[in-house]
Order: structure tokens, then C-alpha cells, then sequence
């Protein structure tokens, strides 16, 4: 795991209505997150391997769909990847020095906190 990033478990709660999860919680982090987005992508989409220069972290949330999270050390070059959404329900935070993006495995409904 490269230095900053989280990986936080998303349990879900389940029963004959559907299912709930806490998405995300500001103490838990260690930036708070001011911003929400919500982005459709069609299967095989990449959205931006870009960094922040100042400073804003992300935390990615896969709400239908399967996205892969790509991270990179833009110093040693190092790279994480986590495949999230229905079939592995995590939320990865990325610090905002590092590269980060992700690319759409099925049609997904990708939310980030930034």
C-alpha cells in the first residue's frame, strides 16, 4: 500500500428492502471532505491519472458498477490498484500528491469525496 492511502471496508447492511452502507465519516479520515461528486462512466472509460498541487485528497467510492482505482507515487514511481464496487465493496482515500484515477470495468456509478 503506498504511504497515505486507506482502504476503507464499506459494510453493508442487508435485508428484504435492499441494502445500507456509511459512505463516508470526516473523523475517520485524515482531511475532511467539503465536496461530493457522482460520475456515470460506460465500461472501459478512464478518467484522468492527474494529481493535486494543492493538496486535495479523494476518496473513491464505486456505487454500482465495478471501477479499478489506480494510484501512483509520483515520487518512486510505485503504483495500487483495487478493483471496487459490487464485487468488493471498499472506499479508497488517496492523497492528492499521488496520481490517481480510474477506469471503468463495467458501466459504473463512481462517488468521490473530495
Amino acid at each position: 500500500m503506498l504511504e497515505g492511502v486507506l482502504r476503507v471496508p464499506l459494510v453493508r447492511r442487508e435485508d428484504e428492502r435492499g441494502w445500507f452502507c456509511e459512505l463516508r465519516r470526516d473523523s475517520a479520515l485524515p482531511s475532511p471532505a467539503p465536496q461530493t461528486n457522482v460520475v456515470f462512466s460506460r465500461a472501459g472509460v478512464v478518467r484522468g491519472l492527474h494529481y493535486h498541487l494543492r493538496g486535495q485528497s479523494d476518496l473513491f467510492a464505486c456505487l454500482n458498477g465495478m471501477a479499478r482505482v489506480v494510484v501512483l507515487d509520483r515520487d518512486t514511481g510505485e503504483t495500487f490498484f483495487e478493483d471496487i464496487g459490487d464485487d468488493n465493496p471498499v472506499a479508497i482515500y488517496v492523497p492528492g500528491h499521488h496520481g490517481h484515477g480510474y477506469e471503468a470495468l463495467t458501466d459504473c456509478l463512481v462517488c468521490y469525496h473530495v
